[in-house]
């Protein structure tokens, strides 16, 4: 009986409808409906719960054009020996964010519960179940940055296996992905080719007649080709030439002597072909 001696708070819900010029048996049109929340002090909880009992009749005529259609008690807080328990009603439950604001005194469970440990500061009282356990869907977008293609591959993989779902709290479910765009990743390869032919000039010009890009397939184009080097054999060995915008790197030219009588580090013609296959460099490079 200790307990109840103690200074008790109930909160409860009543709801007030107010018609103009008629009584709420005309069904006016002009009517409307208000939800109040009210407080109530008692020294004794058996106060309360004679107030209880004797709401078992509605509605209760307040006035000609006002009464109370119906109270629903929402929340009894108690003092305790460290401060307040604030418990709901059946039918009643606290939301996920304040039962972690204020220290839940039984279970979290489908992230709402029935008890907390203080007396909200802002007034709130316990909700109704129903509207704390509405599921609400929503659609996000989020971009995810990789380096390799293949973590696209293996997230894609993974997705499409099906059965997916990520808990992000006890409220909050990710129930399905998918994976919309991934932007095309290109890359470029810069290819050396010999060609062995009798005519240079041929080459040149059916090089020269080629509109760029040439698309190899779906996927692959060719942006552009130019002759670097022509070789050529005399009486004595080979000569490479290089086209021009190229240029053989000073290093080649001291090994395999200069043929073009360039008197800089780099040469236009060299009197070899280099074995370890380098052909001439870019000039911009040298």
């Amino acid at each position: 009986m200790e307990k109840e001696r103690r200074s008790s708070k109930q909160y409860g819900s009543l709801e007030k409808t107010q018609v103009e010029g008629a009584t709420q048996k005309s069904m006016a049109t002009n009517q409307w409906n208000y939800t109040l929340d009210v407080v109530l002090n008692a020294s004794e909880v058996a106060i309360i719960q004679e107030f209880q009992s004797s709401l078992n009749s509605f509605p209760i005529q307040l006035s000609n054009n006002t009464e109370i259609s119906d109270i629903t008690f929402t929340t009894v807080c108690s003092s305790t020996a460290t401060g307040f328990q604030c418990r709901c009603e059946d039918n009643f439950a606290w939301p996920y964010s304040t039962c972690v604001t204020y220290g839940a005194c039984d279970s979290i469970v489908s992230g709402i519960c029935t008890c907390i440990d203080a007396i909200p500061a802002d007034g709130q009282s316990c909700q109704e179940i129903s509207g704390l356990l509405a599921q609400v869907e929503y659609d996000m977008y989020v971009d995810l940055h990789f380096t390799d293609i293949g973590t696209v591959d293996a997230l894609r993989s993974i997705l499409d296996a099906g059965g997916f779902s990520l808990a992000l709290g006890p409220t909050v479910n990710v129930t399905h992905i998918n994976i919309t765009t991934v932007p095309l990743v290109f890359y470029e390869y810069q290819i050396i080719i010999e060609v062995n032919t009798s005519d240079a000039d041929q080459l040149r010009n059916v090089l020269n007649s080629l509109t760029f890009p040439v698309q190899i397939s779906s996927s692959v184009n060719i942006l552009d080709a130019n002759i670097t080097t022509v070789c050529s054999q005399d009486n004595t060995g080979f000569q490479c030439h290089c086209e021009n915008d190229y240029l053989w790197p000073c290093d080649k030219c001291d090994t395999y002597g200069k043929c073009d009588g360039n008197t800089s580090n780099t040469c236009g013609c060299i009197n070899a072909i280099p074995p370890d296959g380098q052909y001439c460099q870019p000039a911009d490079q040298n």
